[in-house]
């Protein structure tokens, strides 16, 4: 693999650029990661933000370097330097007040040779920017004094405009100084620190693959591809040598598979697989073992295969009269359970292992298909995880699916979805009635089903990758019936005798425009990709073996919990047949509501009235009078 040069990160590019110029910086953002910083003999060493910036301000001719934190004085590069520059006493460790890191602020800042500061966790300064003390407030505004009246001085080694000892303030967050500092002074330059660029991460990457492989596979050294990662924190190994070219599928797998993390997950990462004793090769299952925290992959379970053999005739058992809706979904999941759900995608690595949109009329198994997925896939339906998108119907329903942001009721508890995929990274997530949700709440779903991650409102990052995301909506199966502008009534746009082929190309077509036309978001629709699996309206053959096993299911339950056999006559079976059956336009659940009321109801009535002596076999006469129905049990 040959060499490729890094350079420094974009920030620390820009303070170099900006030094002769500007007084004080403000780095915000990525502060806590690893910055790569290129050797002079093409190595590659791994700094802190602290580090790399002072080497920086260094390379610019600054002589000596201070660099404190909020609890005291840490480092300083040339002590005796400082001590010559700024007559002031190093004691590393030493506590420093608000009004003494003025002071040493201001001593830098005037100060005739070229000095500079590092002010390192500075977001905890002040407890509230908002709220300061009178001591706080006191500091800051000194500061703000301070970077009101810097000017370039003529110094040793500056061009002909002179330039600034530089302040530089490390925060967390740009907010976590005072605005009136910070983000509204032209005196202060506010730097964003990003993650970590591609070439970064790949030379990283390089290297610690490198370290994984066994020796004698390594490819003899190369002055002219040497690159060298000293000092590895973590314990890894420095490698001598870029990885040879065998490992190159293994460094792209690591980048896809770390895509959005920084150099220090990376390393993590690799120290994982070192300790379970991975190769270079079997990076991504230390990766998911990173991301979710689980070392076994139900996934990659033996007996998943096993289940998936069957899982059609499954199904079947439990979704009647959608076969064709059963098979797209087994396919899903074989695509998924193999490690080619999406293999055709530039980037796969990191989206969720599939997507469904089932779509079609209410109660013809959409929901009950999803949990039976759920039991194939883990084995159990504790892994099943449900949000009704009808309470989610308000913008700011949003914050219960991540969690209210900082400063706001509940941002401790975290969100609903991020917290539950948290607990469950290997889970099934329903989405119900995905078109009942606020538009701007379906924005959520573009970051979970393109990167398979999101961020709650903590800031913390909770992956998707090892989910399978299903949603479910009745688009362009009703319409509204209108009368004098208003909605009376709503109605199919399908006939009873319309085939699957024709429901399946309005209802596609109907979802297309809604995201596309409708919430002006073709890109979300893009990312369901051909996934929509539409489902046909309840057959009179599929809905009388819905209404057989249902009523079974009442027969058991009988059975279960008082003990008797119940036996059902056929006079009574045809009169359910009939009231139950005229209307199948609601599905299984509407055939569910009938038979709850013409025979439920009215048994659970006669069963409660018998008396402790009944006879162990019964059977049911049913009878349907002007406004209810009645049962009488007769012995066997």
């Amino acid at each position: 693999m040959s060499a490729r040069a890094v350079r420094l990160p974009a920030w620390a590019r820009e303070v170099e650029s900006l030094l002769p110029i500007t007084a004080q910086f403000v780095l915000f953002g990525n502060t806590r990661d690893l910055y790569v910083v290129p050797g002079p003999d093409g190595s590659i060493r791994p700094r802190t933000l602290a580090d790399t910036t002072r080497e920086v301000l260094e390379g610019s001719g600054v002589t000596a370097v201070l660099e404190l934190d909020a609890g005291g004085i840490v480092r300083a590069s040339t002590r005796d330097a400082v001590r010559e520059a700024l007559g002031l006493t190093l004691h590393a460790g030493q506590p420093v007040k608000l009004d003494e890191l003025a002071s040493v602020v201001e001593t830098v800042v005037e100060a005739v040779g070229r000095v500079g500061l590092i002010v390192s966790a500075a977001s905890r300064l002040c407890r509230d920017p908002a709220r300061l003390n009178d001591d706080e407030y006191a500091f800051f505004k000194r500061i703000d004094h301070v970077a009101r009246r810097a000017h370039p001085e003529q110094r040793e080694g500056a061009g002909p405009r002179g330039c600034h000892n530089p302040i530089v303030w490390i925060l967390d967050a740009e907010r976590d100084l005072p605005d009136w500092l910070v983000v509204l002074n032209p005196l202060v330059r506010s730097i964003a620190v990003g993650l970590p660029d591609h070439d970064a991460r790949q030379a990283v990457a390089e290297v610690l693959l490198a370290n994984l492989e066994p020796q004698p596979n390594l490819a003899p050294p190369s002055a002219q591809t040497s690159r060298v990662l000293t000092k590895l924190p973590g314990g890894a190994k420095p490698a001598t040598q870029t990885p040879p070219d065998n490992l190159a599928g293994s460094v792209t797998a690591f980048l896809e598979q770390t895509a959005g993390m920084t150099l220090v997950d990376m390393r993590r990462i690799a120290d994982l697989a070192a300790q379970q004793g991975l190769d270079s090769g079997q990076i991504e299952d230390a990766a998911r073992c990173y991301r979710v925290g689980v070392v076994d992959s139900p996934w990659k379970q033996a007996t998943l295969a096993d289940r998936l053999h069957g899982a059609e005739d499954t199904l079947r058992c439990r979704v009647k009269g959608q076969d064709d809706a059963i098979r797209k979904a087994v396919d899903l999941l074989i695509r998924s359970a193999t490690g080619l759900g999406g293999s055709h995608m530039s980037s796969s690595a990191t989206r969720p292992r599939g997507v469904l949109f089932f779509a079609g009329p209410t109660g013809v198994g959409k929901t009950e298909l999803a949990r039976a997925l759920t039991e194939i896939l883990f084995d159990s339906d504790q892994q099943y995880i449900r949000f009704d998108m009808s309470e989610f119907a308000e913008q700011q329903a949003a914050e219960r699916l991540i969690g209210a942001p900082p400063g706001f009721v509940g941002y401790d508890a975290g969100g609903e979805l991020t917290n539950a995929v948290r607990q469950k990274p290997f889970s099934l997530v329903l989405f119900d009635e995905i078109e009942k949700a606020h538009p701007r709440i379906l924005d959520k779903f573009l970051q979970v089903l393109d990167d398979g991650r999101l961020t709650d409102g903590r800031g913390e990052t909770v992956y998707f990758t090892e989910t399978l995301i299903v949603f479910t909506s009745n688009l362009g199966v009703y319409e509204d019936v209108l009368s004098g502008g208003q909605v009376v009534d709503r109605r199919s746009r399908f006939g009873s005798d319309a085939s699957l082929a024709t429901i399946q190309d309005g209802v596609t077509k109907a979802i297309e425009q809604y995201f596309t036309r409708d919430l002006m978001r073709p890109e979300l629709f893009g990312r369901l990709g051909d996934n929509v699996v539409v489902f046909d309206f309840i057959k009179p053959e599929t809905a009388r073996v819905i209404l057989e096993l249902q009523v079974r299911r009442v027969i058991d339950a009988v059975a279960r919990e008082h003990r008797f056999e119940l036996v059902i006559d056929q006079q009574a079976i045809d009169t359910l047949s009939a009231h139950c059956l005229a209307d199948t336009s609601m599905g299984g659940r509407g055939i569910g509501s009938r038979l709850e009321t013409a025979l439920v109801n009215p048994l659970a009535r006669a069963i409660f009235g018998l008396s402790p002596g009944r006879a162990p076999l019964q059977h049911v006469v049913l009878a349907q009078e002007a406004t209810s129905w009645s049962v009488r049990l007769t012995p066997g």
